[in-house]
């Protein structure tokens, strides 16, 4: 039997590592593509006892009367909507408070929501849903009903549904992760995927006159009723977003 020497090296450049093999003189290296900030930023923590709009977040609300409800609950805020079906309202971040969202080298997006009643009128919209789009606007739409979350579909079916899964949103408070990296997305919970499909760019919506366009906001995330199709109560516990740790290099072989 041919026996080979085989070492492992370890080389950290400043935040970035370069994983070196050495196989029998021949030098196998996985190199860091750049150095890359690997913390996570917090942008709601409902320990605190305080809104989202006192954290990071901005509240948003369209039409007034009627008003929805901004309720800090154990640890996080219910928002209800249920008022009225005709009631949009939630919580945006943008690039403005320095988060870059890049799909291309990938970061993920940890929420921790409780869908507590939810109706709709509409089969393809929700009273809760999920908005992050990257830098260049490309991303998704997830709506969460009380037994399905399902993505937004973009291009001639605008809003339609896309990818479907069934999944319980109100047996109890719920930590998500959405990792975003290239042209796909992946919803997980405790290491379980939910679902999976390709990234969304909905700016073909034309919102009314006067009205914000979400769609074309570079690095946006929000979490809220943005439809007047449905209504929902939902408690959000917790937002943060987390660049991918490393992006590997393909490995070069040297003698």
């Amino acid at each position: 039997m041919q026996r080979r020497l085989i070492t492992l090296a370890m080389m950290y450049l400043g935040a970035a590592t370069a994983v070196i093999l050495l196989i029998d003189g021949l030098s196998i290296t996985y190199g860091a593509k750049d150095a890359v900030t690997t913390v996570t930023t917090v942008l709601y923590d409902g320990r605190l006892g305080t809104l989202p709009d006192d954290q990071s977040f901005s509240y948003g609300e369209l039409p007034f009367p009627p008003f929805a409800t901004q309720t800090i609950s154990d640890s996080g805020v219910i928002l209800d909507s249920t008022t009225s079906a005709s009631i949009q309202a939630g919580y945006g971040v943008t690039a403005s408070n320095s988060i870059i969202l890049d799909r291309h080298t990938g970061y993920k997006v940890t929420f921790e929501a409780h869908v507590l009643t939810q109706t709709a009128v509409n089969n393809d919209r929700a009273g809760f849903s999920l908005i992050v789009l990257s830098e260049d606007l490309e991303g998704i739409e997830l709506s969460f009903w009380n037994d399905q979350i399902f993505s937004q579909d973009d291009g001639g079916n605008l809003f339609g549904r896309g990818e479907t899964a069934n999944f319980d949103t109100m047996v109890a408070p719920t930590l998500y992760d959405l990792q975003i990296f290239s042209g796909t997305y992946t919803l997980s919970s405790s290491g379980t995927e939910i679902m999976n499909g390709r990234l969304r760019n909905y700016s073909a919506f034309e919102p009314p006159p006067g009205y914000p366009d979400p769609y074309e906001t570079p690095s946006f995330i929000f979490l809220g009723d943005n439809t007047t199709s449905a209504q929902a109560s939902v408690k959000i516990d917790y937002v943060a977003v987390r660049p991918n740790d490393l992006i590997f290099l393909p490995f070069a072989i040297r003698p």
